[in-house]
């Protein structure tokens, strides 16, 4: 005779592992193995429809959720699932495992700043920087990481080409701690963006509120003379060139440049001292010598040699 009909329900729907929520489980467990998230969630659902307090399931169902970035279910909905599985199995070891990686998870998910350098390395700037001001905003008195967040903001902005915000960004930071290190690296950040725009006067004015801070910061000190050299300002640039091989005499640039400008204007002894400092720098850092600025250098070592002979410690 004919089976009941709530029978023939259950062979239908034994073809698709729905009638069994082991078998639903274990299949979940194939699909999360192919990251197929979603057909695992299918059969956990189905699974959890059969028998709702299945612990193991409904704890898996959780970690897929936690897979999917708690796009289909809110993080403390997902948490409270894992936390009521283990209260259904307490004993279970696969319920406390997901409960460790989900929290895990969710102290991730949380640091907004993670996510944003993620984002960043992505260059999915739009969303590095909402990333950030939503860390920004969970931490609205930590100084210290207001500075760094504000910078990272900041660097986004410059790197999407948008200098005015990149500057605001930079500004923020200044103002968290006028005097600080941070605050002396936005100032010359500031000075670099102006420079690259073409707005000298607003640079050498970023430039000298950053040495106001710290007057032997050499990188500001060169992007200074940088504007200057660009603007043929000559004293003003001998002046900090002058000012850098004070602090350091080994600042190699400096006087391969100081040499290129006594040179032009005449001042002979003055290029070959330079010229000879940057050679002897050079060569002490160096067991190859194939570098195109020092063989300039020794060519106009040689220039100025020929004409007038003088005693130079370069062997040529």
């Amino acid at each position: 005779g004919k089976k009941p009909q709530k029978f023939r329900a259950l062979i239908i729907m034994s073809d698709n592992y729905a009638e069994d929520p082991k078998e639903l489980y274990e299949k979940a467990g194939e699909f999360i193995e192919k990251s197929d998230f979603l057909k695992a969630l299918d059969c956990l659902n189905k699974a959890l429809e059969i028998d709702p307090n299945y612990a193991e399931a409904m704890s898996r169902l959780g970690y897929v959720h936690m897979r999917l970035e708690f796009k289909k279910l809110p993080m403390k909905e997902v948490f409270n699932l894992c936390k009521k599985a283990i209260e259904l199995n307490p004993t279970s070891p696969v319920t406390w495992n997901t409960m460790g990686n989900v929290y895990y998870k969710k102290k991730e998910f949380m640091n907004w700043e993670k996510k944003g350098d993620k984002y960043r390395k992505k260059n999915r700037f739009e969303e590095a920087i909402g990333a950030y001001i939503e860390e920004i905003e969970q931490n609205p008195d930590n100084e210290k990481k207001l500075g760094r967040l504000w910078a990272k903001i900041a660097k986004t902005h410059k790197k999407k080409g948008e200098n005015k915000q990149a500057i605001r960004a930079f500004y923020q930071v200044i103002n968290l701690n006028p005097r600080s290190v941070s605050a002396v690296n936005s100032w010359n950040q500031i000075g670099i963006l102006y420079y690259n725009t073409g707005c000298y006067p607003l640079a050498i004015e970023a430039y000298n509120k950053g040495l106001n801070i710290q007057p032997e910061n050499l990188d500001i000190l060169w992007n200074l003379s940088l504007v200057y050299d660009h603007s043929k300002h000559i004293e003003k640039l001998i002046e900090i060139y002058k000012n850098i091989i004070k602090l350091n005499p080994k600042y190699n640039k400096v006087w391969r440049k100081l040499g290129y400008y006594y040179n032009e204007f005449g001042e002979y002894d003055k290029a070959l001292e330079a010229y000879e400092a940057y050679v002897k720098n050079y060569e002490n850092r160096h067991k190859r010598f194939d570098d195109d600025y020092y063989h300039d250098v020794l060519l106009n070592i040689g220039i100025i040699y020929i004409p007038s002979p003088r005693k130079t410690n370069i062997n040529l």
